[in-house]
């Protein structure tokens, strides 16, 4: 597995100009698309990190910060590509690329 810079793109806001009909109802190819979870891959970028579905990918910014998401969606475009599922809004404060890189799945506690 290795890391890739690649292009970071957002879907699944309101009035996104490229929804469809799965992604308005919340469906994934390979999971149901979860806010703040999900992600697709475009198949070069997949081919790219070595991912496979509903592996866990990190995305790392050239700022130093990063985030984990699911690989739950296709992208459709030949490009690399990450597409971050963002249902509650499109985020204006994340760049236009990021390196991605196929990861361990998150650790969550509870108390």
């Amino acid at each position: 597995m290795k890391a890739v810079k690649m292009k970071l793109t957002q879907y699944g806001y309101a009035n996104d100009p490229y929804m469809d009909s799965y992604t308005a109802k919340g469906l994934g190819a390979y999971h149901n698309l979860e806010k703040g979870v999900s992600c697709a891959l475009t198949d070069s970028a997949k081919s790219a990190i070595g991912a496979t579905k509903r592996c866990w990918v990190r995305i790392t910014f050239a700022s130093g910060g990063s985030m984990v998401r699911r690989y739950d969606d296709r992208a459709p475009e030949s490009d690399n590509r990450c597409d971050l599922y963002m249902p509650g809004g499109f985020d204006h404060g994340l760049p236009d690329y990021a390196t991605v890189e196929v990861t361990s799945a998150p650790v969550f506690v509870t108390k």
